[in-house]
């Protein structure tokens, strides 16, 4: 019957509507052969350890460690080798135990009075341990060890991070907002560096140092690769709760409102930041997975993938109040107060966000197409009154 109805219509109707198919055949035929991409999936979570970290990555050679301390003040350091179920070496450090007083892994926000405990950092290979007391800078090695004689600082003034720059050198937050650089390997022990607010925390390590000032929205990116250069980062965060960078230098920021904003680069065209959000509460974990997409985590149910340009994408579904997640090509771990799991990272073929618009109005015009025709049959079928 539509067949028959469709022969009824005007030759330029048919036409119009030939090409309209055509077109929207078009679109079909290319949203299945092309529309689709590859979103990784989170699989085969493995509870690794019952402690709760202050933060865990993975290695260049893919072993995953994790760094935190105890209820007696002893700082500890565990790596997995291998598969998850591999080896685990622990070592440990009493620093903070012989001095009376806590350790404070120095990386990301830091509340607690600088007076009240001791920094430290571990560098990213996992090797070298630093704190700072009494205006001196420790280097220990992971079996307890100096790795070499104390290094006096330049201020007297309470420490609140440190944050290693290279195998020689460590970035030194004091209390008083100063960030200054040490670096053994000249001799002199040349420090360079910049003041900024009395809250300051420090979010990365490596020859990108992020620093930020939440509590005014400020944050900053100091990139040592050349020269100390302060590339202050475009944007007003105030309520920001988590800050991730790159190694390409990109910067995300995560919001106590469930947004992530992704600031664009300092040099022109200048561009205004955009953002994806949840809205599902405080994002307290983030990780970039490549330039444009991250991995989070929080004050909500599961981990998420979030993009600039498509809706978050739910990874797992996991315990809320997940702090650190780290992640390689193929694995993921994450922490929270359930402790540390590690998981392997698949992908599955998904429509892009083109492709299902596409569909959303291929099936909205072949609904009103099929809505027309049968009004349109209908008064076909109707007879015309006959003559009284």
């Amino acid at each position: 019957m539509s067949f028959e109805l469709i022969k009824q219509l005007h030759p330029r109707g048919k036409i119009a509507g030939g090409v309209v198919y055509t077109l929207l055949l078009l679109l079909a035929l290319y949203s299945i052969t092309f529309g689709y991409e590859k979103i990784p999936t989170v699989r085969n979570p493995l509870p690794l350890d019952s402690a709760v970290p202050d933060d865990l990555w993975f290695l260049s050679d893919g072993s995953l460690v994790a760094v935190g301390s105890d209820s007696d003040h002893r700082v500890w350091i565990k790596q997995w080798s291998g598969t998850p179920d591999g080896p685990k070496a622990v070592f440990y450090f009493d620093f903070a135990q012989r001095l009376g007083v806590s350790p404070r892994y120095s990386l990301r926000k830091n509340s607690f009075p600088a007076s009240r405990y001791v920094a430290y950092a571990l560098d990213s290979d996992a090797n070298t341990l630093a704190w700072a007391w009494n205006g001196l800078l420790h280097l220990q090695k992971r079996d307890g060890s100096p790795a070499r004689p104390p290094i006096p600082l330049k201020k007297s003034v309470a420490v609140s991070a440190l944050s290693f720059i290279r195998d020689s050198a460590v970035g030194v937050l004091y209390s008083d907002g100063q960030f200054l650089v040490t670096d053994w390997s000249l001799g002199s022990h040349v420090e360079q560096g910049t003041k900024y607010c009395n809250n300051a925390s420090l979010w990365t390590q490596g020859l990108r140092i992020v620093l930020a000032c939440l509590d005014i929205g400020d944050i900053r990116v100091i990139d040592f690769s050349e020269r100390m250069g302060i590339d202050p980062v475009s944007g007003q965060y105030i309520n920001g709760t988590v800050v991730a960078l790159h190694s390409a230098g990109d910067v995300a920021i995560g919001t106590s409102d469930g947004v992530v904003v992704f600031p664009p680069a300092n040099e022109p065209p200048y561009e205004k930041p955009s953002s994806n959000g949840l809205g599902k509460g405080p994002i307290i974990a983030m990780i970039f997975y490549d330039r444009d997409k991250v991995i989070v985590g929080g004050a909500f149910p599961g981990l998420y993938l979030v993009a600039r340009d498509r809706d978050p994408i739910r990874l797992t579904e996991v315990a809320s109040n997940i702090r650190l997640v780290a992640v390689k090509q193929n694995e993921i771990a994450y922490a929270g107060v359930a402790g540390i799991t590690i998981a392997s990272i698949g992908s599955k073929l998904a429509f892009t966000d083109l492709t299902a618009t596409i569909w959303k109005w291929l099936l909205a015009f072949i609904s009103i197409s099929a809505f027309t025709l049968a009004i349109f049959r209908d008064r076909r079928a109707v007879p015309s009154n006959p003559q009284q």
